[in-house]
């Protein structure tokens, strides 16, 4: 059988069956894998001063909480991400709490926003707006690379001169204190 021959019988198979499927049309923005995120009111939590507070707190979260977090971020010598942290958690010979950040649902990179916000400077402390311990995409190759956070939007710089306080996006119609972005 031939290339003709091959080309001949699908185009009869293609008639026979009323040719291929047509998709039905969708909806405006479904069925899109990146979506912006809708607006949140936060409530805050303690300060990353406060270990022992700070760490309950973070075990408190969901999987899948929105969150504001300040994360201290090293870079490599290809200025890729190298190690992130919460920043201020690292302390003489305590890492920190360390994260593990994905930027795949972005559509920026976070090296691009690294390198917009911070320079050439090869550490840098940005707020991260995500998900905690979100569903793995796909299984992560870093052996111990620490908690998961799926990067959603990059935030300014921390202020040192602030007092840095995590927060999560408050439930619907949840009561107590909060601030709205």
């Amino acid at each position: 059988m031939g290339y003709r021959d091959v080309m001949r019988a699908l185009c009869v198979v293609g008639v026979m069956t009323g040719g291929m499927a047509m998709a039905e049309p969708k909806a405006p923005g479904e069925g899109l894998t990146k979506r912006p995120l809708p607006p949140a009111t936060w409530a805050d939590g303690p300060s990353v001063a406060e270990r022992a507070a700070l760490d309950a707190w973070l075990a408190g979260l969901a999987t899948e909480a929105r969150v504001r977090l300040p994360v201290a971020i090293t870079r490599g010598p290809l200025g890729g991400v190298q190690r992130a942290t919460l920043y201020g958690t690292a302390k003489g010979d305590d890492p920190g709490v360390r994260l593990s950040l994905d930027d795949s649902r972005m559509g920026i990179a976070l090296t691009t926003h690294l390198r917009d916000l911070c320079g050439e400077g090869s550490t840098c402390a940005l707020w991260i707006d995500g998900r905690w311990r979100p569903e793995p995409v796909m299984p992560s190759l870093t052996v111990d690379a620490g908690t998961p956070v799926a990067v959603r939007r990059v935030g300014p710089v921390v202020d040192p001169a602030k007092p840095a306080r995590p927060a999560r996006a408050a439930p619907p119609g949840a009561k107590g204190p909060a601030k709205p972005k």
